[in-house]
């Protein structure tokens, strides 16, 4: 296998040094690389002003599977619609993950979900006392386990529920990373701002920046066929040039010293 291996490197090694585009082609790639480094550099800051940005505004969002309730108290992320939850490949609880999900939007993958999920707002009240209610269906829940009791307190709280909400039910409700003072943080997103945020991310990471680097790729071809039809014009006129100057030395010499024409077919002495 290994044998295998180096005679089919082999043969396309022949094959590289046979193709002169191909060559031409690895050449202008690699003088192009100081300026793909610079929008790479240029890219690479996007990333990091964006990922610090959506871990300071949307690390307090709730995750599908990462939290766990306890004893005795509901989470907060399990009054919150699953549908709507963050998926668990795609968050910004940290400045790693936080760059794989700009990495994973700056490609268009479902990157319109986690915008939903950082734009979640707390729905409309039906109740003046929905608190109230929500509270006693949570209770009724932590007594019974039936988890209907808990889709009755997400009607009574739809949408998600601010920090004011969730310090009043600080004895029913329970949070895996509570503020610096033990607070409970809100799982709401911001609307506006995520759909700002993303929109202006995605146009500038996909649309300008990734598209500048396949302008700078096409200019240095570009520039590179343009030098070989200059090396292939100046060849041909330097041929034509040598060829006027031969001719003009051939009619300048004696007569019988110069090349003599042939004779035609059919002359006569």
């Amino acid at each position: 296998t290994l044998l295998a291996a180096f005679v089919f490197a082999s043969r396309a090694f022949r094959i590289f040094k046979a193709a002169e585009g191909l060559q031409r082609l690895v050449k202008t790639l690699g003088r192009s690389l100081g300026a793909v480094g610079n929008l790479g550099a240029l890219l690479l800051l996007l990333f990091f002003i964006i990922g610090v940005l959506s871990v300071e505004l949307f690390a307090n969002i709730c995750v599908d599977g990462t939290f766990e309730p306890t004893l005795g108290h509901v989470d907060r992320c399990q009054l919150i619609d699953e549908s709507v939850l963050m998926d668990g490949h795609a968050t910004f609880e940290d400045i790693g993950m936080a760059f794989l999900t700009l990495f994973r939007i700056s490609t268009g993958d479902n990157w319109s979900e986690v915008m939903q999920s950082c734009q979640l707002e707390p729905g409309i009240r039906p109740h003046s006392d929905s608190l109230q209610r929500a509270m006693r269906f949570m209770q009724d829940y932590l007594d019974t386990g039936d988890p209907s009791h808990l889709d009755f307190a997400r009607i009574e709280l739809p949408g998600c529920q601010t920090s004011e909400e969730l310090e009043a039910m600080a004895g029913l409700v329970s949070c895996s990373f509570p503020d610096e003072f033990g607070h409970c943080p809100t799982n709401c997103g911001l609307k506006i701002l995520s759909n700002l945020l993303f929109s202006a991310f995605l146009c500038a990471s996909n649309f300008i920046l990734l598209n500048l680097v396949m302008a700078v790729l096409m200019q240095e071809l570009q520039a590179a066929i343009v030098v070989k039809e200059e090396d292939n014009t100046a060849s041909v006129g330097a041929l034509v040039t040598m060829s006027k100057a031969a001719n003009a030395l051939q009619s300048k010499l004696p007569v019988g010293l110069g090349v003599e024409a042939p004779i035609a077919k059919g002359s006569t002495d």
